[in-house]
């Protein structure tokens, strides 16, 4: 999902309910949690978005103006990343682990691009 994407989604489901279904949708074994702290200075509050599956050790907070857009950002963070997983599992250098042993036993990085950035 690009930014238009998100703004052209929230238009068509502009609350938490339609980013809810998108979300099952698109990341079925995945949870995610809301946050909105109290405003401050009469300021309205960002939303606050996160996702995750079992066995995550951490998760990337997201903000929106609302609801619907905060989770429709974490969502489209969390199918990228999943998209970088299967992009760097397909690699027949380093299957994923981001490094290998050269030919002269030197340790190198893998350089194959992001899936986000062969778009």
């Amino acid at each position: 999902m690009q930014e238009s994407s998100i703004v052209e989604l929230v238009h068509r489901h502009p609350d938490a309910d339609g980013a809810i279904g998108i979300f099952r949708e698109m990341l079925p074994h995945h949870g995610f949690k809301l946050v909105m702290p109290p405003a401050l200075e009469g300021k309205s509050p960002w939303v606050f978005a996160s996702v995750w599956k079992s066995g995550d050790l951490r998760s990337v907070a997201h903000k929106g103006t609302n609801a619907a857009r905060a989770l429709l950002r974490a969502t489209e963070y969390e199918l990228a990343a999943l998209r970088n997983i299967e992009t760097m599992m397909a690699c027949d250098r380093c299957h994923g682990l981001g490094w290998y042993v050269e030919g002269r036993g030197i340790l190198e990085v893998c350089r194959h691009p992001k899936a986000t950035e062969s778009h």
